[in-house]
């Protein structure tokens, strides 16, 4: 019988992050972003939801971002539990892949915008408001000792304590809890909050 022995065990962590195809949660932005000096913000939510950071095809063709980031038809394919789309339209080839995400969230100042047509949940504002005030509010659900569990109809919503934890749905629930007046609706662009 052989024996197989392993010397040297190599991360697949592309700079501490997980790999795309791996991630359960991903930020991710585009063109919106105005150039890769506003792109901070995207890391920092990033880091405060333990999410990896990707981009849309344009803004690596652009080099604001490297191209292993890039998620689309010509890129990274990803299926995620939790996908936010900031300053990205929402184009076809884009679309192609991450349509296999658990939730999308889509922040885009376009209300027009094809994205939020796949979008489970949308905010139609300026993304250089609503993301630090998601930061902020990440932060203080981090903070808390319990996560709120949502239970919503189309015309009630109610909260419960809970063990907290780090899902799709706690991260949906703190950025509700946490910023007002932004409310976050399921669906299309008609159902998005508005700013």
């Amino acid at each position: 019988a052989s024996k197989i022995v392993v010397k040297e065990k190599k991360s697949t962590d592309v700079g501490g992050m997980i790999p795309l195809p791996e991630a359960e949660l991903v930020v991710s932005a585009g063109r919106g972003m105005k150039g890769p000096e506003n792109w901070g913000m995207i890391e920092e939510l990033a880091k405060e939801l333990k999410a990896t950071t990707a981009c849309s095809r344009p803004v690596a063709d652009m080099h604001w971002r490297p191209h292993h980031e890039h998620v689309g038809q010509t890129g990274v394919a990803i299926r995620p539990n939790l996908y936010f789309a900031i300053g990205i339209s929402g184009a076809i080839q884009h679309l192609a892949g991450v349509n296999g995400s658990k939730t999308i969230v889509v922040i885009n100042s376009d209300k027009e915008a094809p994205f939020f047509k796949s979008a489970d949940y949308g905010i139609v504002g300026d993304a250089f408001t609503i993301v630090p005030k998601l930061i902020e509010a990440v932060k203080k659900f981090k903070g808390l000792e319990h996560r709120l569990e949502l239970v919503a109809t189309k015309s009630n919503i109610k909260y419960y304590d809970d063990s907290f934890a780090t899902t799709p749905e706690s991260t949906i629930i703190a950025l509700k809890s946490f910023t007002e007046p932004i409310i976050l609706l399921a669906g299309g662009a008609d159902k998005g909050a508005n700013f």
